[in-house]
């Protein structure tokens, strides 16, 4: 044997080994990666397979309070202001300072008599003893609201009670006391003046009776609610409401106020403004525009609440949920109309009749036979 061919033999026995090592350990290593490779998807599968649970083929019709809260803003709109007149004729001594008008304070002063600010049923007429009427009722009141005459000894007619306290206030005013209660001791207040902004009369003027001598802040004749988005509160007309504002709110009878209900709105507008719960526009010659109000229904509806996929609703618009027998199969279904089936406030639910309530229907009408699907 030659030295060349022990060499090849040594080569061919070393080149068979290596590669059987190479196969051998490719071989090992593949191994695992397919086991793992087939586990997964299995170890998936069965996990899966585990944890699926079937829905439910039916669901009982649950319950939810609804107050409508929507996002509105208020539209304020101001009367013109006030003017307090005088009844009484001379020269204008005397001119009270800007503040709330109080009933029974002086507000200005004629020929050095003080005038008083009168608020109630207008008085046509001076009255002296033995008078009758709605206007002598009222003096009885007003004498009564100055601590000048006991409520039980007034009434409609100008008794000895009456004058009296006609004389007790003439002689406070420092004029002659001879009990005729004069018309000139007075100024008529106009209802919605409750704060003196400003005099159209100076000191020294010669006044005669229906001068204006004061003015006073513009009271708010209405305030109106408009939804921020699109649309109009005709759905909030006949029942009762009121309107959030931050962690407050305020009863209102309906979406347009007027008067007295009016003037309270824009007050706790104005407060809710002051907290910053309410932001304001304001325009010289304009309504004033609030927002961050929430009309909300003062006593929430009770409604029911089903999945969206509970309600059928059929080519004509008709409305139903599908009602199960005693056993809960879906052999016996009965439709139960309604009225109401709107989109609810969380997703993939639906706002149905409150008569529905505590009903056990079909979870999925679309799960359903065509024959099974129908509202009659």
């Amino acid at each position: 044997m030659t030295t060349t061919d022990s060499t090849r033999r040594a080569t061919s026995r070393a080149q068979r080994f290596g590669t059987g090592r190479v196969i051998a350990l490719v071989g090992l290593w593949v191994a695992p990666v397919v086991a793992v490779g087939l586990a997964v998807p299995l170890s998936a599968a069965l996990d899966a397979r585990s944890v699926e649970i079937p829905a439910p083929l039916t669901v009982t019709v649950g319950s939810r309070e609804v107050d409508r809260a929507i996002a509105v803003n208020a539209v304020a709109t101001l009367a013109a202001q006030p003017e307090i007149r005088t009844t009484a004729v001379g020269v204008l001594t005397g001119i009270g300072a800007p503040g709330p008008v109080v009933s029974g304070s002086e507000v200005f002063a004629v020929n050095g008599v003080a005038v008083l600010a009168y608020r109630g049923p207008v008085l046509h007429r001076d009255l002296n003893r033995d008078d009758r009427g709605a206007d002598v009722a009222a003096l009885s009141s007003y004498l009564s609201s100055l601590g000048l005459l006991d409520p039980a000894s007034g009434g409609d007619t100008f008794g000895p009670a009456v004058q009296a306290s006609v004389r007790a206030l003439q002689q406070r005013l420092g004029v002659a006391q001879d009990g005729v209660f004069r018309l000139q001791y007075i100024s008529y207040v106009p209802e919605g003046a409750t704060e003196i902004v400003g005099a159209v009369a100076e000191l020294g003027d010669q006044v005669s009776s229906g001068d204006p001598i004061l003015v006073a802040a513009a009271p708010v004749e209405s305030v109106v609610l408009t939804p921020v988005s699109a649309g109009n509160l005709a759905a909030y007309d006949g029942v009762d409401l009121a309107l959030r504002l931050g962690s407050s709110a305020v009863d209102v009878s309906g979406v347009e106020v007027t008067g007295a209900e009016a003037a309270v709105v824009a007050a706790a507008l104005d407060e809710a403004v002051r907290t910053g719960a309410a932001r304001v526009e304001i325009s010289d010659g304009a309504p004033s525009t609030y927002s961050g109000g929430i009309l909300v229904l003062r006593a929430p509806e009770t409604t029911g609440t089903v999945p969206s996929t509970a309600v059928l609703i059929e080519a004509t618009s008709v409305a139903c949920l599908l009602s199960v027998g005693p056993s809960g199969g879906l052999e016996d279904l009965t439709p139960l109309p309604l009225t109401t089936a709107t989109a609810g406030n969380e997703l993939g639910t639906i706002v149905v009749d409150e008569a529905a309530i505590g009903a056990q229907v079909v979870r999925d009408v679309s799960a359903l036979a065509e024959k099974d699907r129908t509202c009659r």
